[in-house]
């Protein structure tokens, strides 16, 4: 069991370049992830990761768990496709501090069948399950049958909702798959793990009260310009302000309200003034 210190500045987002040293594409900027302990929190304390399992028939040093292949891949993004971490049976993500709300998870495969490099995976079969908050979302995962052309990376998209600010993404070897190939073949491989929040639509309510905030907001700027001398009885007049299907003069509410007078009730006097 570890205790992580939980930050109180939650995020909407979160980007691990799996296998890979820190790195920015333009858009997202990807946490460094070449650690090779089997547990290991990042030093910005808003994810981690751990391993477990050994290789069936050979010994396999941690060092060979993070790979960095020249692969051919036409729509590799600041080199986040060419990398990758490998796991003898499993492989788990914790996504910390995160806001509450619906997340897009995008898992990122590296096409490491294409490598120009000693090739150990074209003559096999790696096959795992995926698993998101404790639940299977993907079961038999196959790198090779992800839909996706050649030579381009593949990627799977996951729908998920977090409550208690923390997301937990599982990649488990689950015996499938081919056992007998170079060390290395079976187990969970992953390129790179992006998390984004959903934007929250807004309610109905929500939208009529920002529009009436901004229609409130906007006639006490023009009461405090008016009581300021900066607009005459002109711009008054010529000032107007649509208020539901009816459209009113700035005039016409200021002597409905009496200059603003605190006394006056908000609409007891506009419709009668008109």
């Amino acid at each position: 069991m570890f205790v992580l210190k939980i930050s109180f500045l939650a995020g909407n987002s979160l980007f691990i370049n799996s296998g890979g040293e820190e790195v920015d594409d333009g858009k997202n900027h990807y946490h460094n992830d070449t650690s090779l302990s089997s547990f290991n929190l990042s030093p910005s304390e808003d994810w981690a990761y751990s391993y477990a399992g050994d290789y069936l028939w050979a010994k396999v040093n941690a060092s060979t768990l993070v790979r960095n292949l020249t692969c051919e891949i036409t729509n590799s993004k600041a080199n986040i496709d060419n990398n990758f971490r490998l796991a003898p049976v499993s492989l788990t993500y914790y996504g910390l501090c995160l806001r509450k709300g619906k997340y897009i998870v995008t898992l990122h495969f590296a096409k490491a069948l294409y490598s120009k490099s000693e090739d150990y995976s074209t003559s096999g079969k790696r096959v795992f399950d995926i698993y998101i908050q404790g639940m299977i979302v993907k079961k038999d995962v196959n790198i090779k049958e992800i839909p996706g052309k050649e030579h381009e990376e593949r990627r799977l998209q996951f729908k998920v909702k977090i409550n208690d600010g923390s997301l937990e993404i599982k990649f488990f070897w689950a015996g499938k798959g081919s056992l007998y190939n170079p060390p290395g073949l079976n187990g969970p491989l992953i390129s790179a793990v992006s998390i984004t929040r959903v934007p929250r639509k807004l309610h109905d309510w929500e939208i009529a009260l920002i529009a009436v905030g901004c229609i409130l907001f906007l006639l006490l700027l023009l009461a405090f310009m008016w009581r300021m001398g900066w607009i005459g009885d002109r711009e008054l007049r010529e000032t107007t302000v649509k208020i539901g299907e009816r459209t009113f003069t700035l005039k016409q509410i200021i002597d409905a309200t009496k200059k603003f007078s605190p006394k006056m009730e908000l609409g007891s006097n506009i419709a009668r003034s008109c």
